[in-house]
């Protein structure tokens, strides 16, 4: 580490503990920092900067992080606080008024001290072109895990839930925005099929993977003038964020994430040969960079049905 001292507090520091001890911010006399301060400076320590000037300025952006998350309801142990949604929710609501530079220092610092004190909490690499990559999918051992814990859960509301959740996010890719819409009368069964009428800007109709169809027509029959997630929050960037909080979901699994969901029913419909221009549509994106998803679609079982496909003549 670039050792140079710095002027901070009144006093020069010249060592990363230096810099911690004496950062004192605005609303360092609130208790809740109080009892976290400690807990915060050892997630900067641990993320070894390179400078003492970036461990400052961690240190800086993560309390007032920490402070934003505290004031809405959002844990601060590290797996619960450190998430890439909960970064970017502070960037955009948090930051509002913040040059986009400023934004873009703040988000790469969080990113840094966040990969450096989570194992659960998943960061992906960034694109070497500048776009953010999509989230990893989940495996299917994952899926059935979370449908099992979900019919475990303490309380008939947070089995609904969370079942309404991986069952909207995996099952028909929809985003949270989208799944706080989505009631009984958006649901219908067409012959072998169960399909979703997506509402919103966004309108579509989605076929719901099996076997989570049938999930979805339970929660419709059981629910038919609420949501079929229960109870949302105004939160613009996930109105379901409260909902997901209160679950329980044991360390043997991965973090729920609704981008993830959605991500994994992306890239199985890629895996499913259908047209690309259907998998667009269905998906509700304006534009979709599939060069990102090819990581994690697998390799075909059929090599000579790819042969057959690709050298047929041209309509």
């Amino acid at each position: 580490m670039n050792s140079n001292p710095i002027f901070i507090g009144g006093r020069w520091v010249t060592d990363v503990a230096g810099v911690l001890e004496v950062y004192t911010p605005r609303f360092a006399e609130e208790p809740w920092f109080q009892l976290r301060r400690e807990e915060l400076a050892g997630h900067v320590a641990r993320t070894q900067f390179k400078s003492l000037h970036m461990a400052h300025n961690g240190m800086v952006q993560l309390c007032r992080f920490a402070r934003f998350a505290h004031e809405n309801g959002v844990g601060l142990d590290a797996e619960t606080l450190l998430t890439q949604e909960n970064v970017d929710w502070f960037i955009s609501v948090g930051m509002a008024g913040y040059t986009l530079g400023s934004q873009q220092t703040t988000r790469s610092l969080l990113r840094r001290i966040a990969r450096a004190n989570t194992r659960k909490a998943y960061w992906p690499e960034t694109h070497e072109l500048g776009r953010r990559a999509p989230k990893r999918p989940y495996s299917a051992g994952d899926i059935e895990g979370f449908l099992e814990v979900a019919r475990q859960q303490s309380t008939a509301y947070k089995t609904r839930n969370m079942l309404a959740i991986v069952a909207l996010g995996v099952g028909a890719g929809l985003r949270t925005t989208e799944m706080r819409l989505i009631r009984a009368e958006h649901v219908r069964r067409e012959g072998r099929f169960v399909l979703v009428d997506v509402p919103g800007l966004k309108a579509r109709t989605v076929p719901v993977r099996r076997p989570l169809d049938a999930i979805v027509l339970e929660l419709a029959a059981a629910h038919p003038d609420e949501p079929l997630v229960g109870r949302v929050f105004d939160h613009s960037k996930d109105p379901i964020y409260m909902i997901r909080q209160r679950l329980d979901i044991p360390d043997r699994l991965p973090a729920l994430d609704p981008i993830r969901l959605r991500t994994t029913w992306i890239i199985a419909a890629l895996e499913s040969r259908v047209p690309l221009h259907t998998a667009f549509v269905v998906s509700g994106n304006t534009r979709l960079h599939f060069d990102h998803y090819v990581p994690h679609i697998k390799p075909s079982s059929d090599p000579l049905l790819d042969l057959e496909t690709l050298t047929q003549e041209i309509s």
